[in-house]
């Protein structure tokens, strides 16, 4: 991890991650278009010196389209991994929003206890430091106080 990363909140970590990931997963798909144009026009090429008979460099067209096709092999299935680690990233993703929601409501229920007039004292500690413990999760996943 980065330096500016250490401060960050996990939320924070996760869409950044995510982020780079989908701006990879376009550059992959950009990059097998681009392939299988080429791969597209070579074809149109080799069929063209074969009606020519202009076998070396037909050879040599036929050459650089495997090359190209084992390529675009290599790259689709680093397209299909990159996705599912973008699928799998957002359900992260998800689920850490859920649980901050979820802190946030328990927080928000020990400050109106809090306020209960007539509570112990040993309860109102206990309270505050449950309080005090649900905020630090809160800031270490969202960043906020």
């Amino acid at each position: 991890m980065g330096i500016g990363t250490q401060n960050q909140s996990e939320i924070a970590k996760a869409e950044l991650m995510l982020r780079t990931l989908r701006a990879k997963l376009q550059e992959l798909r950009s990059t097998i278009a681009e392939q299988k144009t080429e791969m597209h026009e070579l074809d149109v090429t080799h069929h063209v010196l074969q009606a020519t008979g202009d076998i070396n460099r037909m050879l040599a067209v036929k050459s650089r389209s495997i090359s190209i096709n084992k390529s675009v092999l290599a790259l689709s299935s680093a397209e299909i991994k990159c996705a599912e680690r973008v699928k799998s990233l957002e359900r992260y993703l998800e689920t850490l929003h859920r649980k901050l929601e979820g802190l946030r409501r328990e927080s928000a229920s020990l400050t109106e206890k809090l306020a209960a007039e007539g509570l112990a004292a040993d309860v109102v500690i206990g309270l505050q430091n449950h309080r005090r413990r649900l905020q630090m999760q809160i800031e270490a996943l969202a960043g906020e106080n």
